[in-house]
């Protein structure tokens, strides 16, 4: 028995996500990138820092499962996956989750 062979993502965003992003002070983004690059290695790993966890509220409005991620203090990320692609949704203070 081999090991499971891990999962090739394919990473896009989402009009808002850029837009949001663009919206960031510099260090924010800064920030961002750095755990980005962490967090694209293993998106849905739930003992990550990053703590990804189903959002209700916009896993109805979606009617697909989103999930959000912590990337600092009141700094957050929402994202869906489907199939191997993960779509990043949103990014900013708690509020992305209302």
């Amino acid at each position: 028995m081999g090991t499971p062979e891990k999962k090739e993502w394919v990473f896009k965003r989402a009009p808002q996500f850029r837009k949001s992003f663009s919206q960031l002070s510099a260090e924010a983004q800064a920030v961002a990138r750095v755990a980005y690059k962490e967090w694209k290695k293993d998106p849905l790993n739930p003992h990550s820092k990053f703590r990804p966890h189903k959002i209700n509220r916009l896993t109805a409005l979606y009617k697909k499962t989103v999930y959000g991620i912590e990337l600092g203090n009141d700094f957050r990320a929402t994202f869906l996956t489907e199939g191997n692609v993960v779509k990043s949704l949103d990014i900013g203070d708690h509020g992305i989750y209302h």
